[in-house]
């Protein structure tokens, strides 16, 4: 079962709080033949929390530290990293993960070419796609990654297929920004998920890079003519996206946290509030924030425990003032808070699968229920960077309506998709190419058919 609490001061509820944001759905709660995914996202700032003299921890001091962060008895686990130095992060929660009590085993997936349904026939055929790398701030002796890494348990390993990988760095000088994408097969749904470190330059630029990711990737994951949000049924998109509060200075941010307003801070600064104005993210959704998901950057690394009943707790958790390294200048800066890390779902309208946010009770507010999204504020090792964990536990739940006055199977209206489950039917719905394992559902043979019947002419082919 999640964990629905993180270790903190409980968060004071106001009055004037909407209550309707609370209400139960029983759309988010596990039902038989859910496939059930901890989604997390995790800027480590070129730290590495699992070592000591000897290296690599053994598995009694990781497993300390891996429970704050991964609730054990999902299906599927995806970690999005950033700023890493190692994958020592990705050994210790293997190894957690097979040390459950339910005795469930779980592998991590291959991301090499030669591994996948489809590969991608302009890479090598022993290319692997699961991280971005180069120098930068913490790294000029080595370099860090923004990686991902996708665990399966073997119980559902039927259904769980990687379809295709891929990356997109931002140039020679961006060092390891950039995004990693793996798309997978769920039984008939595919789900790409995407992990990406962006720039936290200026709003423009930042806008730049999600364009360019949406676009390039979509390029390298499937057809080179449609973005990534019009190839696959749901798309997941973590990671740092280097999102401020905006509006406010950080002495204004450390009072609110100071008075618990919290939900003001949301509905105030939320710079991804701008970012949608300019058609940024659109269509996007993000699950409701836990009551305690704090502004996830920008902290004192190796904080420890802070005593977050003390009106000060901001002032020892937040780092406003910053000097810049000499090499940007050396000068003293202020940083705002922010909420830069997050998790955010795209569904196409014709799909035969819901992803939705899994409900769990609140630890804060008796009788109610809520997306079980938030940041790990405290913990063992949970404090190695500048940046908090943010994950959410989701649900693939698959749609079956009845056949009854459905003429030949359709949907009853142009948005639904309709999954035959009879044994007899092998594959419902649009194909997205042939491959070892047969057709894979999702929606690009749809786009396909309209692109054919306005340019005939054109060849549409997989790359």
């Amino acid at each position: 079962m999640a964990s629905t609490t993180t270790p903190g001061r409980k968060p004071h509820i106001h009055a004037h709080a909407d209550s309707s944001k609370y209400e139960y759905s029983s759309s988010g709660t596990r039902q038989e033949g859910d496939i059930s995914i901890w989604i997390g996202t995790w800027n480590l700032g070129a730290a590495d929390p699992f070592s000591d003299s000897r290296g690599l921890m053994d598995d009694a001091d990781t497993s300390r530290m891996v429970r704050h962060l991964v609730p054990v008895g999902y299906d599927l686990y995806v970690l999005g990293v950033q700023e890493g130095v190692n994958e020592n992060v990705y050994f210790a929660i293997q190894a957690y993960l097979n040390r459950n009590p339910q005795l469930l085993r779980y592998q991590r997936k291959e991301l090499r070419n030669d591994k996948v349904v489809l590969p991608n026939k302009q890479a090598p055929t022993d290319a692997v796609f699961d991280a971005v790398r180069g120098r930068g701030d913490g790294a000029f002796m080595g370099t860090k990654f923004t990686g991902m890494a996708v665990f399966c348990g073997d119980h559902v390993a039927a259904d769980v297929q990687v379809l295709r990988a891929g990356l997109h760095k931002f140039n020679i000088a961006s060092g390891s920004k950039g995004g990693v994408a793996v798309a997978l097969k769920i039984k008939h749904s595919t789900l790409c998920l995407i992990n990406c470190h962006l720039d936290a330059r200026n709003d423009t630029y930042r806008r730049d890079q999600i364009r360019l990711l949406n676009t390039n990737l979509g390029k390298v994951m499937g057809h080179p003519y449609f973005d990534l949000t019009q190839q696959f049924h749901h798309v997941v998109w973590m990671g740092d996206l280097n999102y401020r509060i905006v509006k406010m200075d950080a002495t204004e941010v450390c009072r609110l946290l100071t008075e618990d307003r919290i939900e003001e801070l949301h509905d105030r600064g939320d710079g991804l509030l701008n970012d949608r104005k300019q058609g940024i993210f659109e269509g996007f959704k993000e699950p409701d924030k836990f009551h305690n998901f704090y502004p996830t950057y920008k902290k004192f690394p190796l904080r420890g425990h802070v005593d977050m009943d003390d009106p000060r707790w901001p002032e020892r958790v937040y780092r406003v003032l910053y000097k810049e390294p000499f090499y940007k200048g050396g000068q003293v800066k202020k940083r705002v808070p922010g909420w830069c890390d997050r998790i955010l779902v795209y569904s196409t309208p014709m799909r035969n699968s819901d992803l939705v946010a899994e409900k769990v009770p609140c630890p804060f507010i008796q009788g109610r229920w809520v997306d079980n999204y938030q940041s790990i504020n405290d913990g063992v090792g949970m404090d190695v960077s500048d940046h908090s964990p943010v994950t959410c536990t989701m649900l693939l739940k698959f749609v079956r309506p009845a056949m009854t006055n459905i003429p030949g199977g359709l949907a009853p209206d142009g948005l639904g998709a309709y999954t035959d489950l009879r044994p007899s039917v092998r594959l419902q719905g649009p194909s997205y190419a042939g491959g070892p394992h047969g057709p894979v559902t999702t929606v690009l043979t749809l786009f396909n058919m309209v692109w054919a019947y306005f340019f005939p002419k054109t060849p549409v082919t997989f790359v």
